[in-house]
């Protein structure tokens, strides 16, 4: 069954071709964010080419700037030229905004926030009509803008806490690869982008291109979540006092087989009330404690399932559990995976 975020860009629709995609480009920006999808839809055309010959190519593509300046300079040393969004007189049917460099959730939060034209250009783009489409850090562009204010989005899944602290009215769905909502498109990490386009192709020229596309290009046109690659280790937290004190704790009671959370003892160590504790830890993980050990706990079986031959009963035992059929129900509502599929996808070794 398909991911209900997606079902909305899932259906196609007759309309006019062709389909013109702009390309955001601005100081910062992810240069394959902007040239991949380019390739990618130019790939569309040429298949659609081949597929009905003597039609006109499904996607016209531009890549767009808020700013009058021709040339801008991209992350990582790249410079592009981009037309000013002023002259462009073609309707935009969709912009795709792209990822930007950066060296954290703090200088990200501060560099969306100094981007007030492009800012601006969203909010003018999505009034007359356009799809806006976001991947990765570039959400969090579109999150300043102000479009997804009480509207539900994703973002790359380390980041998900750290959109949530700074823009409490969206809501956050780490786990979805993509999520649309009112003529917005968000979606996850970086190489989520060729995933998106492959969905602007299905929504814009049909389930055929798309799927024909995706085969070209090696993308998984079935894939839906991002809830595998999620590792608590990576995600972006606040760091204060009270965090330290709690993820030192946490840490050291999910390596303890068979451990149990108390979050009263949890409170005692953060020197916080029970009732203190339960109402930061919602505000910073968006989650209970309680919940959040047991993530830990999938996260260590995640560990031995990828660096060590042990099987399943022996990693279960380690993770503080007895029912194995349980262990493997919690396991997969958690990561998307069975722990048998988890080792094969995402393991250097496994038992024979």
């Amino acid at each position: 069954m398909r991911n209900p975020s997606v079902q909305s860009i899932s259906s196609t629709k007759s309309r006019a071709l062709p389909t013109h995609i702009a390309l955001l480009a601005m100081d910062g920006a992810v240069a394959s964010a902007i040239t991949g999808p380019g390739d990618a839809f130019r790939v569309a055309n040429a298949i659609h080419a081949k597929l009905f010959p003597g039609q006109a190519d499904p996607f016209v593509l531009s890549v767009i700037s808020a700013h009058p300046d021709s040339e801008i300079a991209l992350g990582g040393g790249f410079f592009c030229r981009a037309q000013h969004v002023a002259t462009v007189s073609q309707k935009i049917d969709a912009v795709m905004v792209p990822g930007l460099a950066f060296k954290g959730a703090p200088s990200l939060l501060q560099r969306v926030q100094q981007l007030e034209a492009e800012c601006a250009l969203l909010r003018q783009l999505h009034a007359q009509g356009s799809l806006v489409c976001a991947s990765c850090s570039g959400t969090f562009l579109l999150a300043a803008s102000g479009l997804l204010a009480h509207q539900a989005a994703t973002t790359s899944w380390w980041l998900a806490s750290a959109m949530q602290q700074y823009f409490p009215d969206i809501r956050v769905d780490p786990h979805a690869l993509f999520v649309e909502s009112d003529r917005l498109l968000t979606a996850g990490a970086v190489t989520a982008i060729y995933s998106l386009v492959i969905r602007l192709i299905e929504r814009f020229a049909g389930v055929e291109l798309a799927q024909h596309t995706a085969r070209i290009l090696l993308i998984d046109y079935q894939r839906h979540s991002q809830a595998a690659f999620v590792s608590q280790a990576l995600m972006q937290k606040p760091s204060n006092d009270f965090t330290e004190r709690v993820e030192a704790y946490l840490q050291r009671q999910v390596l303890q087989s068979g451990s149990v959370l108390s979050v009263q003892a949890l409170a005692d160590h953060a020197a916080v009330s029970s009732r203190t504790l339960q109402r930061k830890f919602q505000a910073i993980y968006q989650k209970s404690p309680q919940h959040y050990f047991l993530e830990l706990k999938i996260e260590r079986a995640k560990a031995l399932l990828t660096s060590t031959t042990l099987h399943l009963p022996d990693i279960v035992e380690r993770c503080g559990y007895q029912d194995i059929a349980s262990f493997r129900k919690l396991f997969k509502r958690i990561s998307g995976l069975t722990p048998a599929d988890y080792r094969a996808r995402f393991g250097a070794t496994a038992p024979r």
